[in-house]
């Protein structure tokens, strides 16, 4: 890239961060200039002009409303006319006016707002009702600061002037030709502690290029381009191992063997198996080993531990995420460095006590089945804006429908007269009333009503529900009506649990159990029938493994017979639980994949250029070339591999936060300057629960919630690292490829453009196009006409009317794409 189209890029993704106020409005701007008259270390006196008209007409009146006021039913927000960045280290930072030269008009007729206009739609007119707000407590002030944010280390902020005040009650509007204001930035003691600072020499440019009070950059230490450092590319073969990893999706008990570690290419030989041990989530994982004492892993060895999928911990006041939102798969790490890890004790349950003693002998206990089928996928566009929210769905419940849910309960005691409780995890998809009725195995269990595009969690209540009698002894369903007089109405089922008293007896050879949880602690006598072989294992889930117990077969009240095995144990906690089964119930992983040495959280680390990329990418020669490229324009470049980074930064899983939490890393902790720009390399996919499409997920893409378009696929948040706000640190992009030959054809034309300059006048023409709506062409218009360069061919293109000059379908588009363009933005809906 060019020192000037760097320069132009960077410029007008700063000059549209600043700003900070959507494109919402039609285009419609007041022509003006500015000019500084006085300034000092801590503020600047600056003089505005603006070139209105000499007559103002009511057709001018309601044009410049509907530019500079957004509608959401009768909330006005208005947009001020000049948005002007500064930075300042204050707390409060002030303006005032000190001077100004206005002009008032009496207008004739009532002012109006046409509903186009309004958010969402709305009446025909949007009169006084919504402008009557402007003249009082959303009425802009001439002049304001307001906090953007902090772009890397500068903390940032508007300047806004709104040179245009109306009062709709008495049909009056005043415009100000000149306005003086006295802008405060910095306090005087604040000038005693220069800011001393290393930045890329880039962004204090940019920077310097936009902002008001250039000087307060003059104590930055500028890091500028020279020959730039880049290391080849990562060769595959030359990592060094230093562990692997088990991913598993499902709760159970698993057994790794000899077979398992050879079908994922695990080096057995070197592994000293003697001294591995297993972290989940750096908790450390106890494990039952077979065989590997003598430091070898054989034929016939293995090792065993308690596996749980990946449950949500990242999200905690996210209660309708049961699982982690962009990953199934718990990854259990190890390693063999240092001490060996933690092992299961063994403990005899064989001692039965006297007759005379006091055990209890349980009959059941109450378990809780989850159940959750995410078969949908809803944005959900009416959520507050940045919020974690669970975007997966069992499926949707229209007004009037009634939909059946079938859920396996586990040999429940159907001679029980405990109650059965039932959680729902539902979720307004319409924006009204919701009303639901439940049942459970065709008996009533609850009933709930909520409002909005919102979550809802109930359950029923110790006064209503089912015993574990009425239970079904094979097949139990849940029923969930949408009672709602809105035929429109409808509303999704997340998930939903139900807890009931189940026998002590094993489905297919396996059992997770505890004691009865409202029984005291003692010393219990559990028996367990239902094995279909007598080899039975018993585990205290963590802790030991129990030997000596009785196993006998046993005939139950149906004539059936199974293997029972009976043993003893003293508890404390209800907390405490056990498996019982036998060898053919032990599990198989999901797969192992190698861990290797990293340097990446080496904090003499530096780079401007940061490339994360899938190893499938890793040694691509034309990604070579580009890290040469980069190199020859000053800039030091390092390649970050995703699985490393998912090890040391999100515990071993695939996830983006892995990703955002390394980017945190770097910029906070290597040496300075911090990177600059991100590449990712490698296509992402938000099907986060489609097997297939995860296969093309090269690097995961992040849900953000936005206003009103619910939630959306986003790099840019991979960027927000310092400040709580919006304002991306990084200057991020993607390559989204699949392959390593759609790679190579993507950097070709990256090659190719940025190392020969004259490849024809196509590099001059930017291309706008905007879907079906007045909303999107008025984008469009004002994205076109306020932050692209005035010496760019802007080409227009809709996609509707076909009676608008701008038309075009889709060979007119191919067309211009085979012409040549340089720039292409999509205003519109997918």
């Amino acid at each position: 890239m060019h020192a000037s189209e760097k320069q132009f890029t960077i410029s007008v993704v700063i000059f549209i961060l600043l700003g900070f106020y959507p494109l919402f409005a039609e285009a419609f701007s007041i022509p003006y200039s500015y000019q500084i008259i006085a300034k000092s270390p801590k503020e600047m006196t600056v003089k505005f002009v603006y070139h209105f008209p000499q007559k103002i007409s009511e057709k001018w009146v309601n044009d410049y409303a509907k530019a500079h006021f957004l509608y959401d039913s009768e909330k006005t927000i208005p947009i001020p006319e000049t948005i002007l960045p500064f930075i300042s280290f204050m707390e409060h930072p002030s303006v005032v006016v000190i001077r100004f030269r206005k002009r008032s008009f009496q207008l004739k007729e009532n002012l109006f707002i046409p509903a186009e206009f309004a958010v969402g739609g709305g009446s025909k007119e949007i009169s006084k009702n919504a402008c009557r707000v402007l003249s009082s407590q959303n009425r802009p002030e001439w002049a304001a600061v307001k906090q953007s944010g902090k772009f890397r280390e500068f903390p940032l902020w508007t300047l806004n002037i709104s040179p245009v005040q109306i009062d709709p009650d008495q049909n009056n509007i005043s415009v100000f030709d000149t306005l003086w204001v006295k802008l405060k930035f910095a306090a005087a003691f604040l000038q005693k502690a220069p800011l001393y600072q290393m930045e890329n020499e880039q962004v204090v440019k940019t920077l310097k290029q936009r902002i008001l009070n250039k000087e307060v950059l003059k104590n930055i230490t500028v890091h500028r381009a020279v020959t730039g450092f880049a290391k080849p590319l990562i060769n595959l073969n030359d990592r060094q191992m230093i562990g692997f990893k088990i991913l598993i999706e499902k709760q159970g008990w698993y057994k790794i063997t000899y077979d398992f570690l050879k079908a994922n290419k695990i080096p057995i030989g070197k592994v000293a198996w003697n001294r591995i041990k297993i972290i989940a989530k750096k908790n450390p994982v106890p494990f039952v080993a077979h065989g590997l004492s003598d430091g070898t892993f054989d034929p016939g060895d293995g090792f065993e531990f308690w596996g749980e999928p990946n449950y949500n911990t990242r999200y905690p006041g996210a209660d309708d995420m049961y699982y982690d939102p962009y990953s199934l798969e718990n990854a259990y790490e190890v390693t063999w460095n240092g001490l060996s890890g933690k092992t299961y004790g063994m403990e005899n349950g064989g001692y039965f006590s006297e007759e005379t003693t006091t055990v209890f002998r349980p009959r059941n206990f109450m378990t809780t089945v989850h159940q959750e089928k995410e078969n949908m996928y809803s944005r959900l566009s009416r959520m507050t804006p940045g919020m974690n929210q669970d975007h997966w769905f069992y499926g949707s419940v229209g007004a009037g429908e009634i939909q059946n849910y079938p859920i396996d309960l586990p040999a429940p005691d159907t001679y029980s007269n405990r109650l059965v409780k039932v959680r729902l995890m539902l979720h307004g998809q319409s924006y009204g009333h919701h009303s639901v009725r439940a049942f459970l195995s065709n008996h009533r269990i609850l009933q709930g009503d909520w409002y909005g595009q919102t979550k809802y969690a109930v359950e029923t209540s110790a006064e209503e529900g089912v015993f574990g009698g009425q239970l079904d002894q094979e097949k139990n369903e849940l029923t969930l009506l949408n009672d709602s007089n809105d035929e429109l109405d409808f509303f999704l089922l997340n998930w939903f649990e139900v807890t009931y008293p189940r026998l002590y007896k094993a489905v297919n050879n396996y059992i997770k159990f505890t004691k009865p949880d409202d029984w005291p602690a003692g010393r219990f006598r559990f028996a367990i029938d239902g094995f279909t072989q007598p080899d039975i294992e018993v585990f205290k889930i963590n802790q030991t493994q129990i030997f000596g117990g009785r196993v006998e077969e046993v005939m139950d009240s149906l004539q059936q017979k199974s293997f029972r095995i009976t043993f003893e144990d003293d508890l404390l906690s209800g907390k405490t639980a056990y498996i019982a089964l036998t060898p053919d119930a032990k599990l198989e992983p999901e797969k192992a994949d190698l861990m290797y040495q990293s340097d990446l959280k080496r904090t003499d680390n530096q780079a401007d250029y940061l490339i994360i990329a899938h190893p499938y990418f890793a040694e691509n020669e034309e990604l070579e070339k580009l890290i040469q490229l980069r190199r020859s324009q000053g800039l030091s470049v390092k390649m970050a591999l995703t699985d490393e980074i998912y090890d040391l930064f999100s515990d071993g899983e695939k996830s983006p936060v892995g990703i955002k939490n390394f980017l945190t890393y770097a910029y906070k902790n290597w040496k300075k300057p911090a990177p600059l720009y991100v590449l990712l390399v490698g296509d992402g996919n938000y099907l986060v629960r489609n097997k297939r499409a995860q296969r093309v997920n090269f690097i995961p893409v992040y849900h953000y919630q936005t206003l009103k378009f619910g939630a959306a696929a986003s790099d840019t948040w991979y960027a927000l690292i310092s400040g709580n706000d919006l304002i991306p640190d990084y200057y991020i992009g993607r390559l989204p490829a699949r392959t390593n030959e759609t790679l190579n054809n993507i950097l070709e034309k990256i090659l190719d453009y940025e190392t020969h300059p004259s490849n024809g006048e196509w590099r001059n023409r930017l291309l706008m196009i905007a879907g079906q709506g007045k909303y999107f062409h008025d984008q469009n218009t004002e994205l076109a006409g306020k932050y692209l360069p005035q010496n760019y061919l802007v080409q227009k293109f809709y996609t509707s009317p076909m009676s608008d000059p701008f038309y075009g379908d889709t060979q007119k588009l191919l067309t211009y794409f085979n012409k040549g363009v340089s720039y292409a933005n999509f205003m519109g809906h997918g």
